[in-house]
């Protein structure tokens, strides 16, 4: 009997290691989730300011454009650019997670 309370309590130990570790895994990929989301609305506001900046700059005169103006649609360009990277990288982490779960 005490062998087959043994087993018994090993099993349900085992059980909830896995179910404890499944439950961490299914967390952290949550919180990428969640900063993909948060990384992907940076990048259309990013986008936003982008299309006003490159409309005032359209909508210049000759005059008036140049300089600043240039600086901050490539400051914008490098920010999206830099986002995108981000979000790749957090979507590859959580296909490697995935990847080791199977």
């Amino acid at each position: 009997m005490a062998s087959t309370w043994d087993d018994i309590c090993k099993s349900v130990d085992g059980f909830a290691k896995k179910a404890s570790r499944k439950v961490e895994q299914l967390t952290e990929e949550a919180a990428i989730r969640l900063k993909i989301s948060a990384k992907k609305a940076e990048m259309e506001d990013a986008y936003l300011e982008l299309g006003k900046l490159t409309f005032e700059k359209m909508n210049q005169s000759d005059a008036e454009s140049e300089a600043p103006e240039c600086d901050a649609v490539a400051d914008k360009v490098a920010e999206i650019a830099a986002l995108q990277e981000e979000i790749a990288c957090l979507e590859k982490k959580i296909a490697k997670e995935t990847e080791a779960e199977d």
